[in-house]
């Protein structure tokens, strides 16, 4: 499994001192974007999310902290790295499962977030459908009119294998309305 030492490092390392900086400029609320699942999950940047919360949270400054399942645009992404686009074979990982969520949908969120100045724990937002890799993989290279066996594998020793369990989803609180499973359609 990747790690991300330097990453969680800075991450880390720079929470307190930007607080700090906000509070001593007449800031009074902040607003934090996290994952669902941080507090559940093993992943290393999982944990490392969950410890900046947990800074945040911890901080003089009345905060909000929002989780957001995975966005449409980093999961096509992964998609990508896959091999969507070049390989005649492409191998998915068994059990994955994504909540995928539209960026600007979070970020509407974000936006009422600021306006209330909520302080308490908020309910996570994800998309409006729960879809498997092997599918969303199907409809992408059917999106581009590619042909391409689609194989599933075990994803252990992946990052994949965060997101086999039920960790990472919020199937209780759907706030996103644009599926992701062709990357452009929209439910109503």
């Amino acid at each position: 499994m990747r790690q991300y030492p330097a990453k969680a490092t800075e991450d880390i390392d720079r929470t307190r001192p930007l607080l700090e900086c906000a509070a001593s400029n007449g800031e009074r609320y902040v607003v934090y974007i996290s994952i669902v699942g941080v507090d559940r999950a093993d992943a290393p940047c999982y944990k490392t999310k969950h410890t900046v919360e947990q800074i945040v949270r911890g901080s003089d400054i009345p905060s909000v902290i929002l989780r957001s399942t995975q966005f449409h645009s980093f999961v096509a992404g992964l998609i990508q790295k896959l091999g969507v686009d070049t390989l005649d074979e492409v191998l998915v990982p068994a059990g994955a499962r994504l909540q995928t969520i539209e960026a600007e949908e979070v970020a509407q969120r974000l936006v009422e977030l600021t306006k209330t100045r909520q302080t308490e724990y908020v309910d996570d937002v994800g998309g409006p459908a729960i879809l498997a890799i092997e599918d969303m993989v199907k409809d992408f290279l059917g999106a581009r009119g590619r042909q391409a066996t689609v194989r599933s594998v075990d994803p252990k020793g992946s990052p994949w294998v965060a997101w086999t369990g039920e960790t990472h989803l919020c199937p209780k609180h759907r706030y996103g309305k644009t599926i992701t499973y062709c990357f452009t359609e929209t439910v109503e």
